[in-house]
């Protein structure tokens, strides 16, 4: 089976629908947690990597390589490059090892050429949902997060409760499975 990258322009309705997704398909669901995980693995300091975490997510971006980093080593003497680098490391790692759903971090454009893993993009249409993701995003990626390039689907799930866009996503999950050799 494939791992999913989900991501959301609404950080809080992503968090929702994956850990609901993650448990339907009873696999790990990585989030929040991947800054710490991945500063701990690579020797930052906890609390500047939640710091920089928090705000790379709710303000503008603070990272002056951006996606330009994300396929090096550690070339940089900012915390932040490395910071972004190691956890894009760590997406990679965890989405080849076996299924999982991961959330934001610019998963869909770090997994981007893994066929194995299924990249989505939600949109609920709330404008006021978090436009420092996208920015996020695009700043990392080089790309503009409105073009979708980097993903498998795009569903807008405005008008749907929860349940049915799980439901959804399972559906097309395994569907994209089956098409993929699986």
């Amino acid at each position: 089976m494939k791992s999913i990258a989900l991501e959301a322009e609404d950080i809080l309705l992503r968090e929702r629908i994956g850990q609901k997704l993650a448990e339907a398909l009873k696999v790990h669901c990585y989030g929040k947690e991947l800054t710490a995980l991945a500063a701990r693995e690579n020797g930052i300091r906890e609390d500047l990597a939640a710091r920089l975490d928090e705000a790379t997510e709710k303000s503008l971006p603070l990272f002056s390589l951006g996606a330009r980093y994300v396929q090096k080593k550690r070339e940089a003497d900012d915390p932040e490059d490395y910071l972004f680098a190691c956890t894009a490391k760590l997406i990679t790692q965890l989405a080849g090892e076996g299924s999982c759903v991961i959330l934001g971090h610019a998963a869909s454009y770090t997994l981007r050429n893994m066929p194995e893993v299924f990249r989505i993009r939600l949109f609920s249409g709330d404008q006021a949902g978090n436009k420092g993701y996208e920015r996020y995003y695009s700043y990392h990626t080089g790309t503009d997060w409105s073009t979708n390039e980097n993903v498998d689907l795009v569903l807008n799930v405005r008008k749907l409760p929860d349940e049915k866009i799980v439901e959804k996503l399972i559906r097309l999950y395994r569907i994209a499975g089956k098409t993929s050799g699986e």
